[in-house]
């Protein structure tokens, strides 16, 4: 089942001779908001980084190269898909943008190699105020076991 609010775009890749063209985000799609705050992250094989949550900040992810398992647990109490948890494969060979709204846990693993994801925030990091909210990857609280598949 997919989680209210949570949006995947294909990408549009044009391959020619002489090397590629990906496109991340148009702002005529599903879920575009503004962003605030642009940043990449290069995570190892194998390693998971979860789990975040954001009172008010949406989250936008996009795979530049790699593999990534992104797992989500909808915790949202006015949300039709509370205590959903919906996990996603999306690899930087078929490029896709997803968004997370805020309430939403998610982390992810990489899968493949060194994992390189651009970020996309609505609001930017603010360290006298951080809107994040964080818990081990192992918490009880999230029904979800990285070791496993769903």
């Amino acid at each position: 089942m997919t989680i209210k609010d949570v949006t995947i775009n294909s990408g549009k890749l044009v391959t020619n001779e002489r090397g590629f063209l990906r496109e991340i985000t148009r702002h005529d799609e599903p879920g575009f908001f503004p962003n605030a705050q642009l940043y990449q992250t290069c995570t190892r094989e194998g390693v998971t980084k979860a789990w975040y949550k954001h009172a008010s900040q949406l989250d936008a992810v996009f795979v530049l190269s790699g593999t990534m398992k992104m797992a989500l647990w909808d915790e949202r109490d006015d949300s039709m898909t509370k205590g959903v948890v919906q996990e996603i494969m999306i690899s930087g060979e078929a490029p896709a943008m997803m968004r997370i709204p805020p309430g939403v846990w998610h982390g992810f693993r990489s899968m493949s190699g060194d994992l390189l994801l651009l970020h996309l925030n609505s609001h930017a990091y603010d360290l006298a105020e951080p809107d994040e909210e964080r818990l081990p990857s192992d918490s009880d609280r999230i029904p979800y076991r990285w070791s496993s598949s769903h």
